[in-house]
C-alpha cells in the first residue's frame, strides 16, 4: 500500500491524464515533487471518512484503501473507480474475494507474476522462468511519464501518515502476498522449478505489514493459516478450476501492489 499511494500520486503528478483532470484543482504541482507527495499525503490523512467523490481527490486518485474498495465495490463496473466512495470498504467482502479470484498476482514480482498466470493458463511454463534460467524472461514496463528516480524519493517519514489511511489495505496485501506465497509454492513443487528469485524480499515485505499497527490489530499473524485453511490446495490444476469466477463474463484475475 505505501508504495501503491505513492505511485498514484505519480500518475496525477505527471502523466498526461493526472495533468488533464488536476487541472484547476488544488494538486500539489511545483518544482519539490517530494515536498508535493507530503502535501498530497497530508490531505487525503486529514480528509473525515464523509469526504468522499470527485471534489476531494483533486478529480485524480482517491488513495484511501484503494485496493480494498475495489474488492468490496457492490457496483459493477464502479463509474468511480478511482474515488472514495460514500460507503465504506468492507474487508470481510474483500478478503472473500480475495481467495475467491482465479488469479493474484503482485507486482512487486511481476516476473513471477506472469510466470504464474501463464502457468495457470496453460499448465507450461514458458522459458525463462526458473531461477536458474541465463535468459530470463523480460517485460516492459509503461512509466505513464513518471521518472526513473521516482521511486528513490525520500518518503518513508510519511508511513505513518499513508499506513493510517490503507489499514484496511494492509491487511489485504498482507493475506494477498501470503496466498501468493502459497500458490508459488504449490507451482514450484509440482513444476520443480524455482520461480520465486528473491524470497527474502517477500518474506521483509510481509514482515513490515505485519508489523503495522492495523495488522497487530487485526491478527496477521494468523492469516497464513486462515487462507490455507480456506484455499485447502491439493494440486496446482484442481486449484485452478475450483476458484474461477466469472464476472461481467470475464474470468477474474486480481494484482496487489504494496
Amino acid at each position: 500500500p505505501r508504495q501503491h499511494v505513492h505511485s498514484q500520486y505519480g500518475e496525477c503528478q505527471y502523466d498526461s491524464w493526472g495533468h488533464l483532470v488536476t487541472n484547476n484543482t488544488a494538486f500539489p504541482r511545483t518544482a519539490n515533487s517530494t515536498a508535493d507527495y507530503e502535501t498530497f499525503v497530508r490531505h487525503f490523512y486529514e480528509l473525515n471518512e464523509t469526504q468522499v467523490g470527485k471534489d476531494n481527490c483533486f478529480a485524480c486518485q482517491d488513495p484511501r484503501e484503494t485496493q480494498t474498495r475495489h474488492m468490496s465495490c457492490d457496483t459493477e463496473p464502479n463509474p468511480r473507480a478511482n474515488y472514495a466512495l460514500p460507503y465504506p470498504p468492507r474487508l470481510d467482502i474483500a478478503l472473500a474475494n480475495l481467495m475467491d479470484v482465479d488469479f493474484l498476482g503482485v507486482t512487486d514480482f511481476f516476473g513471477t507474476s506472469l510466470c504464474m498466470f501463464h502457468y495457470r493458463r496453460q499448465g507450461v511454463l514458458p522459458e525463462g522462468c526458473d531461477c536458474g534460467t541465463p535468459a530470463k524472461k523480460k517485460s516492459q514496463h509503461i512509466r505513464h511519464s513518471v521518472p526513473q528516480n521516482f521511486s528513490s524519493e525520500p518518503i518513508s517519514h510519511l508511513d505513518y501518515m499513508v499506513d493510517s489511511m490503507t489499514r484496511l489495505d494492509s491487511v489485504l496485501f498482507v493475506a494477498g502476498l501470503v496466498r501468493f506465497l502459497e500458490d508459488v509454492h504449490v507451482a514450484e513443487k509440482i513444476s520443480g522449478q524455482k520461480l520465486l528469485c528473491n524470497r527474502k524480499k517477500a518474506e521483509s515485505l510481509l514482515e513490515t505489514y505485519m508489523g503495522t499497527e492495523a495488522c497487530r490489530e487485526f491478527g496477521c499473524d494468523n492469516l497464513r493459516a486462515t487462507v490455507q485453511s480456506l484455499r485447502r490446495v491439493k494440486t496446482f490444476p484442481s486449484c485452478l478450476h475450483s476458484r474461477r469466477v466469472k464476472y461481467h463474463g470475464q474470468q477474474r484475475n486480481v494484482a496487489f501492489k504494496q
